[in-house]
Order: structure tokens, then sequence, then C-alpha cells
């Protein structure tokens, strides 16, 4: 009995000790309550900001070289195997558009040129990648990761400090944080990846076996005071091609393709339309949303003289005169720098891709001032 006497004792003045007074509190003390209630802590934002990338990768391995771009970031990258040890490559970042120096050395990369340097050496079939790259503040950025070998001589993967990527014969997907990668530091990143696709492509039985003919045009303003205000030339496919300025937005052309030489016209009379004019040849390009369509008569010399009906599509990629062809029988892809890729002779003649130049160099032309 004194035991339960106790225990309510002991309730009563533990439950008197929490209570308060209802009374005594006001609707504005409920609705603001002040510092009573902590405030939740402000969430911590990662300081990174990725950036997806889908490149489309053309690998040809009858000429040794590899392309990838993504016209949406403004990134295009070029490599060539020339020699054994020597590569060809070129580079667009942005607006930066710049040829680069890429050696071998057993079995490890050397990048070199206009701010970067970096080193690839193989280890078990991966790639450990360092160096460095400035940007165009001037500023470095320090590279150190690894390109892991997938399951064929083709495919690889970064994943990791900044950088997640999947590298295959066809396409370069993933994404990089561009607080940590520059364009230009990415872009350096992928052509030692194309470098090892490129060194991995199996040695050619012979020449007839490469389908079709290269075409590496370069396009270089006359500073010579010559008869060209800007020409394009390619010895080894032995293709010249000069432009002049008759009058604002009309061109005088003139086309060497071998043996065959050719004077035309150039003119863009209308906004959205390039036509090409000479002897028995008449094309036309018309853009529309990016993409341009060139169609009509194209005159081609031989032993069976023939007037060749050409519809071709072209993809607009960094601004104008700069575009891409993938077609039967012909792949090219058209800068303000030159026109590189692949001509089928049994398809296309290559006085088609002298054609294309020409009007891709008028387009380059800037408007003059009046």
């Amino acid at each position: 009995m004194k035991q339960a006497v106790l225990t309510a004792v002991l309730l009563a003045l533990t439950s008197s000790s929490y209570a308060f007074d209802l009374q005594g509190i006001k609707a504005a003390d409920i609705k603001n309550p002040g510092n009573s209630v902590p405030a939740a802590s402000p969430a911590v934002s990662a300081n990174k900001n990725y950036q997806s990338l889908w490149m489309s990768v053309y690998l040809n391995e009858s000429f040794k070289e590899s392309q990838a771009s993504d016209f949406s970031q403004g990134i295009d990258v070029r490599v060539r195997k020339v020699f054994d040890t020597t590569f060809n490559v070129s580079v667009r970042a942005g607006n930066n558009y710049e040829w680069l120096s890429l050696n071998k050395f057993g079995s490890n990369f050397s990048l070199s040129g206009s701010g970067v340097n970096l080193s690839m050496n193989n280890w078990s079939g991966n790639y450990n990648v360092s160096g460095s790259v400035y940007g165009d503040d001037n500023k470095a950025q320090f590279v150190n990761l690894t390109l892991y070998k997938g399951f064929d001589g083709y495919s690889y993967s970064v994943s990791g400090f900044g950088l997640n990527l999947n590298i295959g014969r066809n396409s370069i997907s993933g994404s990089y944080d561009d607080t940590q990668y520059s364009k230009k530091a990415l872009a350096a990143v992928i052509t030692l990846a194309l470098a090892a696709q490129v060194d991995n492509t199996p040695a050619q039985k012979g020449a007839e076996e490469k389908a079709g003919e290269r075409i590496w045009l370069s396009i270089r303003n006359d500073s010579f005071g010559g008869w060209n205000q800007v020409e394009a030339t390619d010895p080894f496919a032995d293709i010249t091609v000069g432009l002049r300025r008759s009058f604002n937005r009309d061109f005088d052309a003139e086309i060497e393709v071998g043996s065959d030489r050719e004077n035309g016209r150039v003119s863009n009379f209308f906004s959205r339309t390039w036509d090409y004019r000479s002897f028995r040849t008449s094309l036309s390009m018309d853009e529309w949303g990016g993409t341009y369509t060139l169609k009509g008569d194209l005159y081609v010399k031989g032993a069976a003289p023939e007037v060749r009906q050409i519809k071709l599509d072209l993809r607009s990629t960094f601004g104008p005169g700069q575009f891409s062809v993938y077609e039967n029988g012909l792949r090219l892809n058209i800068d303000t720098h030159g026109v590189n890729g692949e001509v089928d002779t049994a398809v296309y003649p290559k006085k088609l891709v002298a054609i294309i130049t020409a009007i891709a160099m008028a387009m380059q032309q800037p408007a003059q001032q009046r």
C-alpha cells in the first residue's frame, strides 16, 4: 500500500515538471516559433558542371586514320598515321583549330604543341595518360587518367577524375566536368585514344584493298599577289581549286583535276542558294535548317564524255561553308582549313570534290563591305 502511494506521488511530480500553461500561449507564438526549431543544414553543392558528350567516330582502316566529331560541343579530332611512329593530328575545340605533333616511342605515345604536353604509356594493353594542357586563359589543366582497354583493340573506357567516357570504333559517349577539363584538354585526350585505335588497325596486304581515293585538300589565302584570292590544293589527289571574287557574292573559279582544267563561276544571288556554273555543268546547293542539298548536272570529260545527274545531302557543322558529306562512294569533312575524306572514283568523279570545295570556299568568304 505504501509502495503504491509512493508511485502515485512520483508520477504527479514528474507530470507537473513537464506541464505548461496552454492559456499563456498565443497564436503568434505557434505561427512564428522563432529560433526554437533548428534550421535545416544547407545542402553542400558540388562544384562540378558535367557536360554530355556524344561523338560519331569514323575509323578508316585502309588509310589508317580516325575522326571523331561532336558538332554540338564544337569538337572535331582527326588522327592519321603517316609512318610507323608519326601521326598527323588536327584538332578543333570551340573556335580554335590547331595542328599537333603526335609520335610513338615503342608502345608509348607523346602529344605536343599549342600548349599541349601529354604522354600516354602502355601497360598490359591499358594506357596511362598524364601531362598538362594550357587553355585560352593561359592556365594549366593537369591530366592524369587511365584508358582501360575493352573487348577489342578499338574500345576503351575512362571513369572518374571528372571524365567518364566509353570509346568505341563507331562512337564516343559520356560526360566531362568542364571545370576540370576544357574542350581543348578533352580533345587532346580523345586524340590519344584515336591514336591507339589507329595503331591497332591491321596492316593492309596491298594498295588494291583501299576503297576509293584519299582526299586531303589544304585551304589557304593567297598572300603572294596571284590571281586567286583563296586556294585549295591536294598534290597527291592532283586537285587544285582557285577562287577570286568578281563582286560581292559572285566568284570566278578555276578548277584543275589531273590534266583537266575548267573555269566556272560560283554565285549566291539568293540567300539560301549557291550555284556553280561552267561548260555543261550546272549545280545548285540549297540550304534548309542546317542541311544542304546539292543537285544538278555535272559534265565529266574522258574517253566517253557524259553529263551525270547529281543529288547529295550535306550537313552543316561549324559555320558557313563548313559541312560534312556521308554518301555511298563519297565521304567529306569541310572546314575553313581544308577538305578531308575519301572518294570512290567509280561512283563520283574527283571533279565533284573540286566543285564542292569551290562552293565551300566561296561561302567562307566574308561579305564585301559597301
